[in-house]
């Protein structure tokens, strides 16, 4: 029997006591962790123990962080579960670098080896806030009109009635780890109107026939920041329909907005391009992704807070 260190947490919490994603970080001891690499069907057995996506943290230098879903399936990187991970790898262990301005620094690599450095902070009410460095590299597609209708349909949506279209532009698979589809929605109503995929395995089927890992609808919010949206997204396949929260999401659609000169407000800012995305509304489980995006980086930053703390044992 092997007990292994969890901790529940939810990472870009905003307003209300149930906001935010939920992740679980499970921190590994040297007797479950190789030299190389942690055991595969260890980890796989620990995340089918989540309801949410968990992380896996090995204590390699610098740590290695390995992503999962509910179902068992690892992928490449997952934002809020890194930046939850990081909060609790310095909070339960010292792990990090202070820095001039009392934050602390802390490098992680993936387990596919990318390397990347969240920025761990207090705020007055004793709670984390991460900031996830990620590289600015935004890769975009065009995607069939078809397939968007469809699965628009399986969100109970009408690409004709619900959705922004302006002139010719196309329906966009965007992506600053894994490809997500974004479509602009009409207004708030129709923006939470949309249901679950009434199709599980079809919606799936036609986020595999265009690559992606889901749709990500979006609107314009009118507010005193003048870059606020609200958003949501369907996951492809991730043993769950909707997603409170999605750092990579958030952070494609704002690299996609200014890539298309859709800024309001002084773009040349100290701190980068400014956008405030707002998700899990509809679930109840308010959020809230800050996204600064400058020349070469995307600065993807939220609260994190801890809400319990267990132990795990596996045979």
């Amino acid at each position: 029997m092997q007990k292994v260190y969890a901790a529940a947490a939810r990472v870009f919490t905003h307003k209300i006591k149930n906001g935010g994603n939920p992740v679980t970080v499970f921190l590994l001891s040297a007797t479950n962790t190789t030299a190389k690499s942690p055991n595969e069907n260890f980890m796989n057995q620990l995340a089918q123990k989540c309801e949410w996506e968990s992380v896996v943290v090995a204590k390699t230098t610098p740590p290695t962080l390995f992503f999962y879903m509910p179902s068992g399936e690892q992928v490449s990187f997952c934002a809020h579960a890194a930046m939850g991970a990081a909060a609790i790898m310095n909070q339960k262990l010292g792990m990090g670098n202070r820095l001039e301005n009392n934050s602390i620094s802390l490098d992680f690599q993936t387990g596919e080896g990318d390397h990347n450095q969240v920025l761990i902070s207090s705020s007055s009410d004793g709670n984390a806030t991460a900031e996830l460095k990620m590289k600015k590299d935004l890769k975009e597609s065009q995607v069939n009109f078809d397939i968007i209708s469809k699965l628009l349909k399986e969100v109970g949506l009408d690409i004709d009635q619900d959705v922004i279209r302006n002139g010719n532009d196309p329906f966009l698979n965007s992506s600053v780890a894994r490809y997500k589809t974004l479509i602009p929605i009409e207004s708030m109503e129709k923006l939470h109107s949309a249901t679950n995929p009434k199709d599980p395995d079809l919606f799936r089927d036609l986020c595999d026939a265009i690559d992606s890992t889901g749709i990500y609808l979006y609107f314009k919010v009118e507010s005193s920041h003048n870059n606020q949206y609200e958003a949501r997204q369907f996951p492809r396949a991730s043993g769950y329909s909707e997603d409170p929260a999605t750092g990579i999401a958030a952070a494609a659609l704002a690299c996609s907005l200014e890539k298309r000169n859709i800024y309001d407000g002084d773009s040349s800012i100290q701190g980068g391009r400014q956008y405030i995305i707002n998700q899990g509304t509809a679930m109840k489980k308010n959020s809230r992704c800050n996204i600064a995006l400058d020349d070469q980086w995307i600065h993807c930053s939220g609260v994190v807070e801890v809400d319990r703390e267990y132990h795990v044992e596996l045979d």
